[in-house]
């Protein structure tokens, strides 16, 4: 098997031109597709000799997150450069060709001239989470012009605004025309065996997947499942690359950098994102991450273990072999499919309302109308690799019922998917506190015990009977209940001056039938 090594590129920017002994293309031979935007992009370029050799698409790639693996001694050069290209398209092909240009206003004549300039668009930001910083678009020195500029026989120059110009005809065939685009540079050294192969591997931006499930649940007590993914390259056209559908929760703590070497961006703007709290980020990075969330919790005993692979337990590739897409492009197709038992149950989760102006969120005895009660699918992953954070929608017989946000969950682990909002099962939650406080500790540092009695009430409306489940988040030390529940520690702790905890309760309700559930804890007061 041939030795590869893996060479870290020092970064020079051409500052202009140099000897090449040829001009080539670099090709996509895989890559791995996160979730957020990003991907492990794997190029090779073929060396047929000595000599500097410029290829074209090495994308915008993320800093400290590049490789080079081949012979040693290999020097990489980057740079935007005036190429030559035939019949481009838009207005660029026209550049200092003659052309006519029409105007939207009444009566407005025809200009007639060379056409020198066009608008341009602004340099993109390359914010994080903006469409901007996937595209291939250069990062100009100079201001973006904003009007079409021709120039008459006589030498005089107009000035054209783009959103009243009508058309733009060309007189005379476009022919070569000059576009900035990215150019990588590749030399070996001169006792290396040619034709060399050389890949570089980065993190770069614009090349994703989103992934989607369908539950069937027309069958009663066996579910159908599909995922499917989406696909959409904004990176450069795919030729027979492998793919992979990457899950998990990638630590890339400079995705919003872009490489100093990359030469769409400049040392001002690396500096300034490299400046940049990600965390300014961090709500949206976590919608689109793959946030590796239990479902809820509601599978009852040890959760089963995580498939170990190459990959590690966190972090699953899914290989869907070799694909063409073209820029721009999107591809839609099915991943996997599976069966699974279900059973249809109702959610209803109670939050602490407890605020810290005061210290039960409202005044005694207050009673308070909780909605946040669903229909909802519980189920366990057939799958045998992780189900990944995703929507999921859930049909049965032929209708369309609803598209809420399925939690990962590991192969053989219980999760829950919600449906529908459950307007059939009216719910009240009712808290009070008992009157009098017992001192615990006098002095400025003591403390007082309240003691706080609940009550949940449950209705339901419908002609058939339901399974409930009810989670409530409690601070303060539980005493006890009508129905048994299972308790969870909260993040607060059970150390603390006031333990967090959540507490579940599962029950049947039959048509018609109304239930109550009492409980009471003790709540510390300083």
């Amino acid at each position: 098997m041939r030795q590869h090594h893996k060479w870290f590129v020092a970064i020079m920017l051409v500052a202009g031109a140099m000897p090449v002994a040829g001009a080539e293309d670099g090709r996509v031979v895989s890559a791995g597709l996160f979730k957020n935007g990003l991907a492990v992009v794997t190029r090779e370029y073929t060396l047929p000799g000595p000599g500097a050799h410029r290829f074209e698409g090495i994308g915008a790639m993320v800093h400290g997150a590049m490789w080079i693996e081949g012979a040693p001694g290999i020097t990489a050069r980057a740079a935007m450069e005036q190429m030559e290209t035939e019949s481009a398209p838009g207005y660029g092909a026209l550049v200092g060709k003659r052309v006519q240009i029409g105007l939207r206003l009444e009566d407005a004549g025809v200009f007639e001239g060379i056409l020198k300039e066009i608008p341009r668009s602004p340099a993109p930001n390359f914010d994080p989470y903006s469409r901007g910083m996937y595209l291939n678009a250069a990062i100009s020195a100079r201001a973006p012009s904003s009007l079409f500029v021709v120039v008459a026989d006589d030498g005089t120059a107009s000035y054209i605004q783009p959103d009243l110009v009508a058309f733009v005809r060309a007189l005379e065939a476009p022919g070569v025309a000059l576009e900035e685009r990215p150019a990588l540079y590749l030399e070996g050294s001169a006792d290396a065996a040619y034709p060399l192969a050389v890949r570089v591997t980065s993190v770069a931006r614009g090349l994703s997947w989103a992934p989607s499930y369908r539950l069937d649940i027309s069958e009663p007590g066996q579910l159908s499942i599909a995922q499917s993914a989406v696909i959409r390259n904004e990176l450069e056209a795919l030729e027979g690359a492998a793919l992979s559908l990457i899950s998990g929760y990638p630590s890339i703590e400079h995705a919003h950098v872009l490489s100093p070497f990359s030469p769409q961006t400049s040392w001002g703007a690396f500096f300034d994102a490299l400046g940049r709290d990600p965390r300014e980020q961090a709500q949206l990075a976590a919608q689109m991450a793959f946030a590796n969330v239990a479902g809820g919790g509601l599978g009852g005993g040890a959760l089963p273990a995580a498939p170990a692979g190459d990959d590690g337990a966190d972090l699953y590739y899914h290989p869907i072999g070799e694909r063409d897409l073209g820029l721009n492009a999107s591809l839609a197709f099915d991943v996997a499919s599976a069966a699974a038992g279900y059973e249809l149950v109702v959610e209803w989760t109670i939050p602490e309302t407890r605020g810290t102006g005061h210290p039960y969120g409202g005044p005694p005895a207050a009673e308070r109308q909780e909605a946040d009660i669903w229909d909802a699918v519980r189920f366990k992953n057939p799958f045998p690799f992780p189900m990944t954070t995703a929507p999921a929608a859930v049909v049965r017989n032929g209708k369309f019922l609803g598209a809420r946000t399925s939690a990962w969950a590991n192969p053989g682990e219980s999760t829950l998917v919600y449906v529908n909002k459950a307007l059939s099962v009216r719910v009240k939650a009712s808290e009070q506190e008992a009157p009098g406080r017992a001192e615990l500790r006098p002095g400025p540092m003591g403390a007082m015990k309240s003691e706080i009695s609940g009550a949940l009430t449950l209705q339901n409306l419908r002609d058939t009977a339901i399974s409930v489940i009810i989670h409530k988040e409690l601070t303060g030390e539980f005493g006890a209940s009508s129905l048994e529940p299972a308790i969870t520690v909260g993040a607060q702790g059970a150390g603390r001056f006031n333990p967090s905890s959540k507490l579940t309760w599962e029950l049947e309700l039959a048509p018609g039938e109304t239930r109550e559930i009492t409980y009471n804890y003790t709540y510390l007061v300083r």
